[in-house]
């Protein structure tokens, strides 16, 4: 992600947040969960709504920080296409083995 104004350091923790919360659809979970097996506090769950004071110079910063930035395509990692024998097209039920290891009784 690259930006061409010299203020690209003041975007930098919103991008990282935003890679840290956004829900990666192959894993069906966040970059968190995967690291730290759950998801990870925001800001807003750690400090009281009393304490909070808001502060319109940042608002109006971070506002044009997140209207600057655009999302980049995604990828697909899958260019070949998905083989099925033709009899599974057709069968109602299909029994899937599940290769994993198991715990000890």
């Amino acid at each position: 992600m690259c930006h061409e104004n010299e203020g690209w350091t003041s975007s930098l923790p919103i991008m990282l947040l935003g890679l840290r919360t956004t829900c990666n659809p192959d894993f069906q979970s966040t970059q968190a969960d995967l690291i730290y097996g759950e998801t990870i506090r925001m800001i807003c769950d750690i400090f009281e709504d009393a304490k909070f004071q808001p502060q319109p110079e940042f608002l109006q910063k971070l506002k044009a920080t997140i209207k600057d930035v655009k999302p980049n395509p995604f990828s697909h990692h899958r260019k070949q296409k998905l083989f099925i024998f033709i009899d599974l097209q057709s069968f109602s039920h299909v029994f899937v083995r599940t290769d994993s290891v198991r715990q000890s009784l």
